[in-house]
C-alpha cells in the first residue's frame, strides 16, 4: 500500500503534520483522533450527542477518547 491508496482527507492529514508516518495504523489513528475531536467541538463536548453522530456507542466514544488521548 502507498500513500497514494490511502483516503484523501488521511493524506491531508498527514501532509499537515511533521510526525507524518506511513504506517497505515498511524495515519488511520491520527484521522480518527482528529475527526472525533472537531465532532466533539462541533457539538460542544456533548459525549451522547457525538456518540450518535459518529454511529458509535457512547461507552465506544469513552473507550475512542481515553485511547486516543483527546483532550476536552
Amino acid at each position: 500500500m502507498t500513500l497514494k491508496d490511502l483516503p484523501a482527507p488521511v493524506v491531508a492529514y498527514s501532509q499537515k503534520h511533521p510526525a507524518f508516518t506511513f504506517s497505515l495504523r498511524d495515519a488511520l489513528r491520527g484521522f480518527e483522533k482528529q475527526h472525533i475531536a472537531r465532532v466533539l467541538d462541533q457539538v460542544g463536548q456533548d459525549r451522547k450527542e457525538a456518540a450518535k453522530l459518529l454511529d458509535i456507542s457512547l461507552s465506544s466514544l469513552y473507550r475512542k477518547i481515553e485511547e486516543l488521548e483527546i483532550e476536552e
